[in-house]
């Protein structure tokens, strides 16, 4: 049974699949070997989101829910006191185990906050 290679690329934040095609296809003087699929049936992607930098105004800017802001305060307030200047390991390994907590419950929630089904619209290329 011959093999279908499928593709797929992000533009615009939407994903778009494509098959290749061993004879070349011409849309308005345009030749090219991907066309659209030939087939429909459940696409599965997997998917993991990264948080943007947090420069500037981190309340305003933050997209990590506001559940965990605390969290990465008391990471910052931990590493100040790990500082020569203001140094209290205690203080320091308290605030350490505060932000640990909060790693642990975002894995938590990160779990189970898949999305199961989505939509798929056509879109003419």
């Amino acid at each position: 049974m011959a093999t279908i290679d499928r593709y797929y690329y992000i533009k615009n934040d939407e994903i778009a699949i494509v098959e290749k095609s061993d004879s070349g296809v011409t849309v308005n003087g345009v030749t090219s070997h991907y066309i659209s699929p030939s087939a429909s049936g459940t696409v599965k992607v997997h998917y993991t989101g990264r948080p943007v930098d947090m420069d500037g105004d981190f309340i305003d800017s933050s997209s990590l829910p506001a559940i965990f802001h605390k969290y990465i305060v008391s990471k910052v307030i931990a590493e100040g006191y790990k500082d020569p200047r203001n140094l209290d390991i205690q203080a320091a390994q308290y605030f350490d185990v505060e932000f640990e907590k909060g790693v642990a419950r975002a894995r938590k929630e990160g779990q189970n906050n898949y999305t199961s089904t989505g939509t798929i619209k056509p879109v003419d290329f």
